[in-house]
C-alpha cells in the first residue's frame, strides 16, 4: 500500500494532468482526473473546485455547485471559490446567493476586478444602477487603462440617465480606441440622449465601420435617418440591423413600420414574432398618429426631436411641467430647448413620486421599477 505522502503525490500529478487536459478544452477528460486526484486525498480542496468547474462546461450546473460548496467547506478563505460559485448560481438565475458570493469574494479580497466587474453585471440587470455605478467606479479607479471597464461604466451611466457623464468618459476613450464599436455605439446613444443628433448619427456610423454586425449601431443609424425624413435610408438600416441580429426586438417592426410609411399602408403584424409591449407601442403609436393626420403629421426617431417639435408648436404662455421625471432626460432636453428659443433660462418644474411604476411596463421595468 502507498505511503500517505506518495498518495499525495499522486493526487497532484492527477490534478496537474486534469488542469492540462481543462485547458486544452476538453473538461470531460478532465473530470476523470480530478475524481482520481479526490479518490487519492479526500476533501482537496482544488480537486473540489476544479472539478466544480469541469462539471458546469459539460452543463451539469447542479454538481458543479455541490462540489464547488464542497471546495469552500475545505477552503472557506478561498476568494476565488466563492465568486466562481457566484458566477454559476448567477447563470442559473439565482440572483441572491450570487450576489452573496461575489460580496463574500470581496470580502475576503478586496478590489479583485472579476468579482467586481460581475457583482456590478449582476446588480445592473436588476435595475440597481447607483450601486453598479460605485462598483464600476471603484473598478476604473483599479484599471484606469481597461476600455472595457470604462465602457460598461458608460453604458450603465446611459442606463441610468446620465447621459452627460457617459460622454464625458467616452469621448477619450473612443478617441484612444477608434475600433472599439460598443463604445462607439455608446456615445452614439449618449449624444442622442443630449440632443445633438448629426453627432449621434456620426458616431453610429463609426461603429459601423468598425463592426458591421453591429445591429444596435445598424439600427441607431435608421433611427437617425427616420428622424431626417430619409425614409428609404432608414429602411435599409433597419435591414441590415435585421439581418445581424435575427432576434432583435424593434429592429424588424422598425422595418415593418419604415416599409410600411414608404408604401403609404399600415404596418402588418410580424408573422410569427411575438407582440412584445415594444412592437404593441409601435403599432399604437402609428394607430394615433393616422388617427390624428396621417403622413401630415411628422414622425421622429428620438425624444429629443419631438419634445422640440412640441415646445416649437406651442403657443400658450404659462408654467412648463413634467409628470414623471425618472432620470432626468426629457427634462433636461426641454430645459434647453426652451432657453434655446425664448433666448433666457426657462424654468421647468418636474414632478415624479418616485415610488416607481404602478404597474407592469416594458421586459425589465416592472411594478415598482
Amino acid at each position: 500500500m502507498a505511503d500517505p505522502e506518495s498518495r499525495a503525490e499522486q493526487a497532484r500529478r492527477s490534478l496537474e494532468a486534469g488542469l492540462a487536459r481543462h485547458r486544452a478544452g476538453d473538461p470531460r477528460s478532465a473530470e476523470a482526473d480530478y475524481r482520481r486526484a479526490l479518490e487519492l486525498a479526500p476533501g482537496l480542496a482544488d480537486a473540489h473546485h476544479l472539478l466544480g468547474l469541469s462539471l458546469a462546461q459539460q452543463g451539469r450546473a447542479e454538481e458543479g455547485i455541490r462540489e464547488l460548496e464542497a471546495a469552500i467547506a475545505a477552503a472557506p478563505e478561498a476568494a476565488a471559490y466563492h465568486g466562481n460559485l457566484a458566477k454559476l448560481q448567477a447563470q442559473l438565475g439565482r440572483s441572491e446567493a450570487a450576489e452573496a458570493g461575489y460580496r463574500e469574494a470581496l470580502r475576503l479580497q478586496p478590489g479583485d476586478p472579476d468579482a467586481l466587474y460581475k457583482l456590478a453585471e449582476l446588480l445592473g440587470r436588476q435595475r440597481r444602477l447607483d450601486e453598479a455605478i460605485l462598483l464600476l467606479r471603484r473598478l476604473a479607479g483599479q484599471l484606469p487603462q481597461d476600455a472595457a471597464v470604462g465602457n460598461a461604466l458608460a453604458a450603465t451611466l446611459l442606463r441610468a440617465g446620465r447621459a452627460a457623464e457617459a460622454l464625458d468618459l467616452l469621448d477619450p476613450l473612443t478617441a484612444q480606441h477608434p475600433g472599439f464599436a460598443e463604445a462607439a455605439h455608446n456615445r452614439a446613444t449618449a449624444l442622442a440622449d443630449l440632443g445633438r443628433l448629426e453627432a449621434s448619427e456620426a458616431a453610429a456610423a463609426k461603429a459601423v465601420e468598425a463592426d458591421p454586425g453591429l445591429s444596435g449601431a445598424q439600427w441607431h443609424l435608421g433611427l437617425c435617418r427616420y428622424d431626417a425624413g430619409d425614409l428609404a435610408a432608414a429602411a435599409e438600416a433597419f435591414r441590415r440591423a435585421a439581418a445581424c441580429r435575427p432576434a432583435s426586438p424593434l429592429a424588424a417592426p422598425y422595418l415593418e413600420l419604415t416599409e410600411a410609411e414608404l408604401e403609404g399602408r399600415a404596418p402588418a403584424p410580424s408573422a410569427g414574432r411575438e407582440e412584445t409591449p415594444e412592437i404593441a407601442a409601435l403599432r399604437e403609436a402609428w394607430d394615433y398618429r393616422e388617427a390624428a393626420g396621417g403622413a401630415a403629421l411628422p414622425a421622429f426617431g428620438f425624444k429629443a426631436s419631438h419634445l422640440r417639435h412640441a415646445l416649437a408648436a406651442c403657443r400658450l404662455s404659462g408654467l412648463y411641467l413634467e409628470f414623471g421625471v425618472y432620470t432626468g432626460r426629457s427634462i433636461t432636453i426641454i430645459a434647453e430647448a426652451l432657453s434655446a428659443s425664448l433666448g433666457a433660462e426657462t424654468p421647468v418644474h418636474g414632478f415624479d413620486s418616485y415610488e416607481g411604476l404602478p404597474e407592469d411596463w416594458i421586459a425589465g421595468e416592472g411594478k415598482g421599477a
